[in-house]
Order: structure tokens, then sequence, then C-alpha cells
């Protein structure tokens, strides 16, 4: 037993101390004037080489700092109010678990394994101690139904967010393209040539 908690706490450790992999974008914009960004040198066509800026990915300080990529760039005067309630950064967690939760995205879900690990254990050793072994089998099917029960609230709460936050992409989205595609008006034609 204690050959494989000490493997377990090494390969904890080994994943705690991975460095992040940091990648380089490139940002170019297209003739027709849409901003696209890859992290392929080769998908940038020949022609936009020359314009394209490349964007270094740093680790990241704080949980909102990795929005910043992918938050689209203010358009005019007009969206800048609608844009800083959206983009207004998250709370900062608060405590060590937290912390430590917001920096690694695997690190809660292993703490609950973990957790549930130690919980089977210790319900082995006291359904050993048990007399009845039908009391046992209810003690181990109780169990189990209290972690698929958990596992499937937690993946539940998982596609809700996820949903939620497409719905929310997809319509800042069709606002900016809707905002890109409408045509100026004469006088705030000459506004941005003027910066």
């Amino acid at each position: 037993m204690l050959p494989f908690v000490l493997f377990c706490l090494l390969c904890l450790a080994s994943f705690a101390t991975a460095p992040a992999a940091l990648a380089d974008y490139y940002k170019y914009t297209d003739s027709r004037g849409g901003i696209s960004i890859t992290n392929n040198l080769d998908s940038v066509p020949a022609k936009y080489r020359s314009t394209m800026k490349v964007v270094r990915e740093s680790p990241q300080k704080d949980a909102g700092a990795g929005n910043q990529l992918q938050q689209p760039q203010p358009e005019p005067e007009a969206a800048a109010p609608e844009q800083t309630g959206a983009a207004a950064p998250a709370e900062a967690p608060t405590g060590k678990f937290a912390e430590l939760s917001a920096r690694f995205p695997w690190f809660k879900p292993l703490v609950y394994v973990g957790i549930f690990l130690a919980t089977f254990v210790v319900m082995i050793k006291v359904t050993a101690l048990l007399p009845s072994p039908l009391l046992a089998k209810v003690i181990y099917l109780a169990f189990f139904l209290g972690v698929f029960v958990f596992l499937y609230k937690a993946y539940v709460a998982h596609v809700v967010e996820s949903t939620a936050k497409i719905k929310e992409k997809a319509a800042i989205m069709m606002k900016n393209s809707t905002v890109r595609e409408l045509p100026q008006p004469e006088g705030d034609a000459a506004a941005p040539a003027a910066k």
C-alpha cells in the first residue's frame, strides 16, 4: 500500500511542477478587414506576412489574463461602453485551494479523486469490521451511487457553463460582425483616417 501511495504522490508532484506550454500567435488583417489569428506560421498567406504581428503568449499571472487574447478589440467609441461591462475581470480567487484551482484546471478534479479514493479506503476498512456482509454491500452501493450522482451533477454544471460561454461568445461575434459590415457615414469615415 505504501509504494502505491508514494507512486501517486510522485505523479502528483510531477504534474504540479510541469511548466506550461506557451505558443506564438500570428495576427493579420485580410483584404476585407477581418482580423485573423493563427498559431501556425505556414497558414498565414504570403501577402499578409509583412503586416502580421507576432503575439507571444506569456504565463498567466491571474485568472482573467487568459481572456485578453480572446476578447475582441474595441471597435469605435460607440462600442467601448458596452465592452467595458462585459470585459470586467472576474473576482480574484481567495484562498490557496482557489488559487491552485484557477492556476491548474486539473487540480480540483484530482483533489476530488483523492478524496473519493481516501473515503473508499476508509469505507473498506469499516465494512470489514461489520458482522453482516449484506450491510457492507448496502454501504458499498450507497457510496457508489453517491459518487455517480456527484459526477453527474458536476458534468451537468460544466455543460451548462460551457453552453452559456458559447452563447455569449456567439452574441459578441454577431454584434462585432454587424458593426464591421455597416457602412460608415461620410463624417465618420474621415475620423479613422486622421488617426
